[in-house]
Order: C-alpha cells, then structure tokens, then sequence
C-alpha cells in the first residue's frame, strides 16, 4: 500500500522549523476528520514530518515500532 503526502514546496520540523511552529500546525490539523486514519496523509505528515525527533530516520523507526509496520521511502 502507498501513501502519498508532504509537499516539495513546504516546510516541516524535520526541515527546520521550530517546536512552536510544529505546536501550530498540530493546533490547525488537529481536528481533521483523518488525524487518526492510518491510512491518511494527515497520519503521515503528523508522525514523520511533524514528529518527535527533528530526524526523519528516527520518525520513521518509531513509527514502525507504533504500528508494527515497515515503511520504504520514495522521494
């Protein structure tokens, strides 16, 4: 299964945006439909690009260990 999501054009926390700008974005998507949806952008975005680390490695292992998945990167 494939799961498209990010922008070429955005910037994330593992870009280099700050803690308090990842506090707003969270603050603004928290309430779309998917937030939960493991099968939704908005899930992908939130624990990989907007995640605990700065570190999009470390997001994603993570996030494998989370859902008991194993994700492949595509860029």
């Amino acid at each position: 299964m494939n799961h498209h999501f990010g922008s070429y054009v955005g910037k994330t926390f593992v870009d280099g945006r700050t803690e308090k700008e990842k506090k707003a974005w969270e603050a603004r998507h928290r309430q779309d439909k998917n937030w939960n949806n493991k099968h939704s952008s908005i899930y992908y975005s939130r624990h990989l690009l907007w995640g605990k680390h700065k570190d999009l490695k470390k997001n994603i292992k993570d996030l494998e260990k989370k859902d008991d998945i194993k994700i492949k990167v595509e860029i």
